[in-house]
C-alpha cells in the first residue's frame, strides 16, 4: 500500500511518498532526524509566528549570495567543492538545511563558469567522499552539511 506524509519544522521540510512498511519501520528515526537538525540550525521562525521554543535564537545575518559567488569565495576547483558551494547556498541563503541530490545538481549547475558535465556523473562518487567530511545523510538520498563544515564556511564568507 501506497503512504504519503509530509514532515515540516520551521525552514525543514521533508516530503515522502512510498510503502507504508518504510514509513512503520523509519518514521520514529526520520522524525528524531528532523527535530535534531532543526534544533541544530540556526532557522528562523516561521512567518506567522509557529515557533514556541521561547529561545529568541538570533539569525547569523541573512546571506545573499549566490552559487557561483560562493564558489568563488570558497575558490572552487573540483566537483566535490562545488557540491559544498550548493550546499552552503541551498543551507545558508534558502534556508534548505536537508536537501536531496537532485536539489543538489540543479543548484551546482546555477554556477555555470565552475560547473562542468563530468560533475553530474561523478556526483554519486563526489557525494560518498563528502560523507567522510562535510556532509551528512540524515535519510537515504538527501544530505545536510555538517555543523562542523557549516562552521568553516560561515568564516570564509565573513
Amino acid at each position: 500500500m501506497e503512504s504519503k506524509i509530509k514532515i515540516k519544522l520551521g525552514g525543514i521540510e521533508i516530503e515522502y511518498e512510498g510503502s507504508e512498511s518504510f514509513l512503520k519501520k523509519e518514521l520514529p528515526d526520520l522524525i528524531k532526524i528532523v527535530t535534531e537538525l532543526y534544533k541544530s540550525s540556526k532557522t528562523p521562525a516561521p512567518p506567522d509566528g509557529d515557533d514556541d521554543s521561547g529561545e529568541g535564537e538570533k539569525d547569523e545575518g541573512s546571506i545573499k549570495l549566490s552559487t557561483k559567488s560562493i564558489a568563488t569565495k570558497l575558490s572552487c576547483a573540483s566537483g566535490p567543492d562545488l557540491i559544498i558551494a550548493a550546499a552552503a547556498h541551498l543551507t545558508l541563503v534558502k534556508n534548505t538545511p536537508v536537501f536531496a541530490r537532485k536539489t543538489l545538481l540543479t543548484e551546482m549547475k546555477t554556477a555555470t563558469s565552475f560547473y562542468k558535465s563530468s560533475y553530474s556523473g561523478n556526483l554519486s562518487k563526489s557525494l560518498t567522499m563528502l560523507l567522510r567530511e562535510g556532509l551528512n545523510e540524515p535519510s537515504s538520498g538527501n544530505y545536510a552539511l555538517t555543523n562542523k563544515k557549516l562552521k568553516e564556511i560561515r568564516g570564509k564568507l565573513a
